[in-house]
């Protein structure tokens, strides 16, 4: 346009400008809001950036891809990485040994029941003050210890 630009009509120019400018604005809309939304959701960029997810996000956000994940059975959507934290054996093993309470409540799937267990324990050991009424105190083992003499 700029090179050969006067050789054209005025309306084909007013036309190439006008398409020009509303495209540069949808893009720069299409831009903003994918920043707003990945300035909300932190597990996200995590897995952005490493290619790893927790279990709880993947439950919550792609159930079926991550039920699919959790059960050892291809991904549901074709491409998609196994990359998924914590690791399958974990659930499975977690899966199998079910409190008595657990069952209770029931599942229809028990995988994905303990791997919402897991999650949740999970979050609960990286910010302490995720569930205030559950926790009575905050100190580790090392805490508790007589000091030395």
């Amino acid at each position: 346009m700029l090179e050969y630009g006067r050789d054209w009509s005025l309306n084909l120019r007013i036309g190439a400008t006008f398409v020009h400018d509303w495209t540069s604005f949808a893009f720069l809309l299409l831009v903003a809001g994918h920043v707003w939304f990945a300035s909300r959701d932190e597990d996200a960029r995590r897995g952005m950036r490493t290619g790893r997810v927790p279990v709880g996000w993947a439950l919550r956000e792609h159930p079926a891809w991550a039920r699919g994940m959790l059960v050892g059975l291809p991904a549901v959507a074709a491409g998609q990485d196994r990359g998924m934290d914590p690791d399958q054996e974990r659930v499975r093993h977690r899966a199998d040994e079910l409190l008595p309470e657990e069952r209770a409540a029931g599942s229809d799937d028990p995988q994905a029941q303990a791997a919402a267990i897991l999650a949740d324990s999970d979050e609960r050991q990286d910010d302490p003050g995720a569930a205030p009424d559950t926790v009575l105190e905050r100190r580790t083992s090392a805490d508790a210890t007589d000091p030395p003499d």
